[in-house]
């Protein structure tokens, strides 16, 4: 599908000739933007795993360090008139973590042994 390639999947319109589907489902290389094949390859990984024809939940992969996590906020109310109002909250927290284990290998799933990419 990276390369315009839709066979078996529901016909595409080409939005250029208006209702006519492309032919045998497989967008012309002409019509694609290199821009945006370019951002698919920086920011897409490539399947690894699962059947080939799987086009979801096709692409696993496990990361291992801390977790940071941040939160900042803050909120200010005032009106001391019309039955006197006030609030004031505050909140900083960062949640610095580092579970050994807790972020490893990934188990085995139903869905298939894990493939290797083409690219």
């Amino acid at each position: 599908m990276r390369q315009g390639d839709f066979t078996g999947l529901a016909a595409l319109k080409n939005p250029f000739t208006g209702a006519s589907p492309y032919s045998g489902n497989i967008i012309l290389a002409r019509y694609l933007s290199a821009q945006a094949l370019q951002l698919q390859s920086l920011f897409l990984p490539t399947p690894n795993f699962g059947a080939p024809t799987l086009t979801a939940a096709n692409y696993r992969a496990s990361f291992d360090g801390p977790e940071v996590h941040r939160t900042e906020e803050i909120r200010l109310d005032h009106s001391f008139t019309a039955r006197n109002m006030a609030f004031v909250r505050y909140e900083n927290r960062k949640d610095d973590y580092h579970i050994p284990g807790a972020r490893s290998s990934l188990p085995p799933s139903a869905a298939g042994p894990p493939i290797t990419s083409a690219a």
